[in-house]
């Protein structure tokens, strides 16, 4: 909680000072510093057990920036975590939406679907998963390769 006042305090700051022209881009700076800290707090509170807590510091989050695929995973596996399959598995989606070659939300909606008891979806997206991971591997070892 410190660290949302902290982060806040500095953001009406910097707006309240900033020259015209300059508060958009203060403004964003600060929209992104602070959501990554606070999404690293809620991974924490999570963490720990604190599945409200981060719940409620992600929520916060997505506020801010509708479309923080961070965020979004985050929820997701926390609302997961506490047995709400429907919104953990919407937020997923949403995730998947911004980026449907995310390796992780893939992963975490055949979690999530097999949870559900919907075999045939987690088996989709597990397939997914599966070949977007060697996709990722292929490319990584394509990297390697170039850098010899």
């Amino acid at each position: 909680m410190n660290a949302l006042l902290s982060s806040y305090k500095k953001l009406r700051v910097d707006i309240f000072f900033s020259p015209v022209t300059q508060k958009s881009k203060k403004c964003f700076l600060m929209e992104k510093i602070n959501s990554k800290s606070l999404i690293d707090d809620a991974i924490f509170s999570f963490s720990i057990g604190d599945e409200e807590k981060a719940k409620f510091t992600l929520t916060k989050v997505l506020e801010l920036d509708p479309e923080n695929i961070d965020a979004l995973r985050a929820i997701s596996e926390v609302l997961l975590s506490l047995d709400d399959l429907e919104l953990s598995e919407l937020y997923c989606r949403r995730a998947l939406e911004i980026n449907p070659e995310d390796l992780t939300s893939t992963v975490s909606l055949a979690r999530i679907l097999v949870k559900k008891g919907d075999k045939d979806g987690a088996e989709d997206a597990s397939a997914k998963a599966r070949i977007l991971g060697w996709k990722e591997e292929l490319a990584s070892e394509s990297d390697e390769v170039h850098l010899d």
